[in-house]
């Protein structure tokens, strides 16, 4: 195995790397895919917090870190 200390041949063998992981034909059972059942899409997410929501949720956290740190 080769060791790269090039940036630009790192990043152009990193991509190789990945196209060749990630760009792999597959067989897809489409009769599969049509039978998972659909779920409904909740549009109450899409709402923009209001300016009291925000300052609650940063009012929550602790020294200026997020959530669980």
């Amino acid at each position: 195995m080769e060791t790269f200390s090039d940036s630009k041949r790192i990043v152009a063998r990193s991509s190789e790397h990945f196209q060749k992981l990630l760009n792999v034909p597959g067989d897809i059972d489409h009769e599969a895919l049509d039978n998972i059942p659909q779920r409904i899409t909740k549009t109450s997410l899409d709402e923009i917090p209001t300016t009291a929501e925000m300052a609650r949720a940063i009012a929550g956290l602790k020294d200026g870190k997020a959530h669980g740190t």
